[in-house]
């Protein structure tokens, strides 16, 4: 009796009762670093560890200190819960729809209706917010990112 052989589907049957604990769902967040602080000796691939991070660092510094501002034709609207950025003008004809924020992003955004520095908003983030999982820096980046992509935020050229 030892060595009868149980048919698949009753070992599944008897398996279907057990769930697999499912890992806790993170966020894809990514940030591309485009800026350089200076043209390195070695090219990124060819650094050790340690200088990789060292200048992974000199070019979060040099992108930290730009300046950005909001897009003057863009016209902000609270529907609910949810902010509407609607085109106007120039951005009108280049881009044919509206943009949602939900309450993290429009902080952000409010952040840069004067002109506004990534590292001033980090500091002021840290502030107004908890940050459990430590991925507050890397959304507003990735925030940014697609925000100067799209024009949405303007660089400016001076110091705040």
């Amino acid at each position: 009796m030892g060595n009868m052989k149980i048919p698949d589907d009753m070992e599944k049957m008897s398996n279907m009762g057990e769930r697999k604990e499912k890992k806790k769902y993170p966020l894809s967040i990514i940030h591309i670093y485009t800026t350089y602080p200076e043209k390195p000796a070695k090219l990124p691939a060819d650094m050790t560890d340690d200088e990789l991070c060292a200048y992974l660092n000199q070019c979060k510094q040099a992108e930290n200190k730009r300046v950005y501002r909001t897009n003057p034709d863009l016209i902000e609207r609270r529907i609910g819960d949810e902010w509407v950025l609607v085109p106007v003008g120039e951005y009108a004809q280049k881009y044919n729809g509206m943009i949602t924020l939900n309450v993290f992003s429009h902080f952000i955004w409010e952040q840069f209706k004067q002109p506004n520095s990534l590292d001033k908003v980090l500091h002021e983030a840290e502030d107004q917010f908890d940050d459990p999982e430590h991925v507050m820096e890397l959304q507003i980046r990735q925030f940014m990112d697609k925000a100067i992509i799209s024009q949405m935020l303007l660089e400016i050229r001076q110091d705040v």
